[in-house]
């Protein structure tokens, strides 16, 4: 699929729509962030890392929080954190306490990397037994997985000093526990920040939310790439 999105490779029709809007997204997203900016994420996939790459603003490096060994040492340090709540589809972990050993597939997906040892790494990759992956339900427990213990540590740690905060997309349903927890702990640990972006057609839950925290609600009803669309029309038009 990297190669499709973005290759010479012929393509079906079929795609052709979605993989055009993946492009625009891959194009806008980057141009709205700035070296310093922090990303949290619930998502697995890879397509955050995938698109802060090839604007050369991440890196597998050092980009997800850690550091696997001397993987990734050729290649730059990382200018925008991403935090993956919920672990990641490429990383690598021998058992519940202990580290991420090895980022998969950096050379497939990583273009041009210069990871100190390209290798195939589909035995490594399901190693884990998909132990790195919280399931979407209301009965997580982060506690139970040293590396994530230490993700959500260092977001709670990310959110209480953050002195501008944009939520895009997430609902913050009430079942949600764990992530409500997060949020309501570090916002409240936060003497600075004021107010909340939430980019999100419906915004409910985080209206009732923040107004226990006695923050303001900056509501963007605007679906994600339909905000990156008008942002992007914005960064054009200015001076």
């Amino acid at each position: 699929m990297n190669k499709i999105a973005w290759g010479q490779e012929a393509r079906a029709d079929s795609l052709t729509s979605h993989l055009d809007r993946l492009r625009n997204v891959a194009l806008a997203w980057p141009k709205l962030l700035r070296p310093g900016d922090r990303i949290l994420t619930f998502n697995w996939d890879i397509l955050h890392e995938v698109i802060l790459w090839r604007a050369k603003l991440w890196s597998y490096r050092d980009g997800y929080g850690f550091q696997c060994g001397k993987q990734g040492e050729n290649d730059e340090f990382t200018k925008i954190l991403l935090l993956k709540l919920h672990g990641s589809v490429n990383w690598v972990q021998e058992n519940d306490s202990g580290p991420v050993s090895e980022i998969a597939n950096v050379a497939d997906f990583f273009v041009d990397s210069k990871d100190w040892e390209p290798r195939p790494h589909y035995a490594q990759a399901q190693s884990d037994s998909g132990r790195k992956l919280v399931l979407p339900t209301y009965l997580k427990d982060i506690s139970s997985n040293r590396v994530l213990l230490d993700v959500w540590t260092k977001a709670h740690s990310l959110i209480a000093r953050a002195n501008e905060l944009y939520v895009i997309g997430y609902s913050l349903h009430p079942v949600d526990h764990p992530a409500r927890l997060l949020f309501g702990t570090a916002l409240l640990a936060n003497i600075d920040l004021k107010r909340v972006t939430v980019v999100s057609p419906d915004a409910i839950e985080w209206d009732k939310f923040l107004a226990q925290l006695k923050l303001q609600l900056v509501r963007v009803p605007l679906k994600f790439e339909d905000w990156l669309s008008a942002s992007a029309s914005t960064l054009s038009s200015s001076p």
